[in-house]
């Protein structure tokens, strides 16, 4: 995306028109002379997050020097890191469904359970940042997780499949054996 950010002066003698950013010329501009008044526009052919930032135009002839300060904010729809799919967790443990949400500004991030369960901060679920912990793991917890990471730049969605481990206790009298199931 191509960008201008136009400085216009007049004055008699015409003044002089520069673009700064941290007290550096930049060069990357150009001018448009019309009648009295004089123009200079600032120009970006591809903007990115390096370019946010505040810049100076300065207009200057011997009556004296004036700045104006214009503050280019760059905004980038969110992203969600690539994490595992399935992530399995023990029968009655914590465990951490992770979602590295960035993007400018910062996305709200909120979670959902399939098929379209909206999850609330509670004793069973905790936002850490912006990863959820599921606390007390049982069979019912199992299933797709979906983080949906919102901001006014745009949406990104990461899903999750939880696996719950449960333990199976035999109660015969002679031998008590524990067993490990996988159920998916």
């Amino acid at each position: 995306m191509t960008l201008h950010s136009r400085c216009e002066a007049v004055g008699v003698p015409k003044p002089i028109i520069t673009w700064l950013r941290d007290d550096q010329v930049l060069t990357n501009t150009a001018l448009d002379d019309r009648g009295n008044t004089h123009r200079k526009s600032l120009i970006f052919d591809n903007v990115s997050v390096d370019d946010a930032g505040v810049y100076t135009c300065k207009s200057e002839n011997w009556a004296g020097v004036v700045l104006k300060d214009f503050d280019l904010v760059v905004i980038t729809p969110p992203t969600i890191q690539p994490e595992k799919l399935n992530i399995t967790a023990d029968s009655r443990k914590t465990v951490i469904l992770p979602c590295n949400a960035t993007g400018i500004p910062e996305p709200v991030v909120s979670w959902v359970k399939a098929p379209n369960i909206q999850i609330e901060a509670n004793e069973k679920y905790q936002l850490i940042g912006t990863s959820l912990a599921v606390r007390n793991v049982l069979p019912t917890d199992a299933g797709f997780y979906h983080c949906i990471a919102k901001s006014e730049a745009g949406q990104a969605i990461g899903n999750r499949r939880l696996l719950v481990d449960r333990e199976f206790v035999n109660t015969d009298t002679e031998q008590n054996y524990a067993y490990r199931v996988r159920i998916r």
